[in-house]
C-alpha cells in the first residue's frame, strides 16, 4: 500500500535506520520525497538498502522533492522483498512478455538487485508501447496489466518541484509517481539526456523519442510541444 513504511519490509536494519527514516512511506519514495537527499548509492562493498536506511534524514519525510536515483532503486528492492524475485525477473510475465520483448537487459547492483532507477535498455518502439499502456490506462488489447486507479494517481497525485535547483518550466511542472507534469498539462517518462515518452490524454497520443543531448535535452519536449502538437490536432 501506498502508505506502508518502507522499514517494514526491512526489518533487519531497523536498529541502524537514522532517526525519522521509520516515517518513509512508499508514496514518498514514488515521489522522490523521502528526506534524504541523495541522488544515487554507488557504495559496491554493503547492501544498498542498508547504506540508504542509514543515512540520515535532510527534511521531513513527504515535505520535499529531491530527484533521487535511490528512492526508485529502494522501490525496486520491496518489489523483491514481497514477490522473491528482482525487479526485472518479476515484470517478465506481467510486462515484458506480454509486449514481446525478448530478454530486456536491466542491470543490477553489487548485490545483484535490479537497480530499477536505470540502466534498462529498451528500443524506442519498446518504450513508445509503455508509453501507450499509460495512455490507455494500463490496458493493452483488452488486457489489463495495470490498475487503473494506479494509472490516473501518477499522474494525478502531484507534488510541487525545487525550482532552485533547476528553474527550466519542464522541471517545475510537478512530479508524480515516477513521471514529470509537462507543462501542457499531459506526463511523461523521463530518462537522461533526452529520453522521452510524453502521454498526451487529450490528443490520444503518445509521442516517444530517445536521444543523446547533454544539455538543454527538455528543449526535446519544447520542440515536440512547438512542432508535432500542432500537427496532432489536425
Amino acid at each position: 500500500k501506498l502508505e506502508d513504511r518502507v522499514i517494514s519490509y526491512f526489518p533487519e536494519y531497523a536498529d541502524i535506520a537514522s532517526p525519522g527514516t521509520e516515517d518513509i512511506t512508499l508514496r514518498d519514495l514514488l515521489h522522490m520525497s523521502s528526506g534524504k537527499e541523495i541522488h544515487r548509492i554507488t557504495e559496491p562493498h554493503e547492501d544498498w538498502a542498508r547504506v540508504f536506511l542509514r543515512l540520515p534524514l535532510d527534511s521531513q519525510p513527504g515535505t520535499k522533492f529531491f530527484y533521487s536515483n535511490a528512492c526508485t532503486y529502494m522501490l525496486g528492492r520491496v518489489v523483491e522483498k514481497v514477490s522473491g524475485k528482482n525487479v526485472r525477473d518479476f515484470l517478465m510475465p506481467r510486462l515484458f512478455e506480454p509486449f514481446g520483448f525478448f530478454n530486456p537487459q536491466w542491470h543490477t547492483c553489487p548485490g545483484g538487485h535490479t537497480i530499477a532507477a536505470t540502466e534498462l535498455y529498451l528500443r524506442t518502439d519498446e518504450l513508445a508501447q509503455l508509453g501507450r499502456l499509460l495512455l490507455h490506462k494500463g490496458e493493452r488489447d483488452g488486457k489489463r496489466l495495470l490498475s487503473e486507479d494506479y494509472v490516473n494517481l501518477m499522474q494525478t497525485d502531484i507534488v510541487p518541484c525545487d525550482k532552485t535547483t533547476n528553474d527550466d518550466p519542464e522541471s517545475c511542472a510537478g512530479y508524480g509517481y515516477q513521471v514529470w507534469k509537462c507543462t501542457p498539462g499531459c506526463f511523461r517518462a523521463d530518462g537522461l539526456y533526452g529520453q522521452f515518452s510524453v502521454v498526451v490524454p487529450e490528443l490520444d497520443a503518445v509521442v516517444t523519442v530517445t536521444s543523446h543531448r547533454e544539455k538543454n535535452a527538455n528543449d526535446i519536449l519544447r520542440a515536440i510541444y512547438e512542432d508535432i502538437f500542432p500537427l496532432l490536432r489536425r
